[in-house]
């Protein structure tokens, strides 16, 4: 009888320390999801950032795209308007259009 019962408590404490050792690994799965979320929001964050960057870089050389179109114009319409300010402008352009191709490879 002595036997069984020693078996018994046994078999009761191996089954208390299985208990325990699936609550060790929940509590750390848990806190390894904690981590990979907030992981995934920080990249997301950043993301949006990049997004927001990207999207003003484009549309920046866009602008100095139309005015640089504008420009030209005027120099159509009227011949006496000196070609330094479209010069000027198109450096401009093609320092934003770096500044873009450099936003795309970020």
């Amino acid at each position: 009888e002595e036997v069984e019962h020693g078996s018994a408590m046994n078999y009761d404490m191996l089954l208390r320390a299985r208990a325990v050792t699936r609550s060790i690994r929940v509590a750390n799965a848990e806190e390894e999801m904690a981590d990979i979320v907030t992981g995934l929001e920080i990249a997301k964050e950043e993301r949006d950032r990049a997004d927001a960057y990207l999207l003003a870089c484009v549309n920046d050389v866009k602008d100095k795209r139309k005015k640089c179109e504008d420009q030209r114009e005027l120099m159509r319409k009227y011949v006496s308007i000196n070609g330094d300010v479209l010069k000027e402008m198109q450096f401009k352009l093609r320092d934003s259009k770096g500044t873009l191709v450099d936003a795309v490879a970020w």
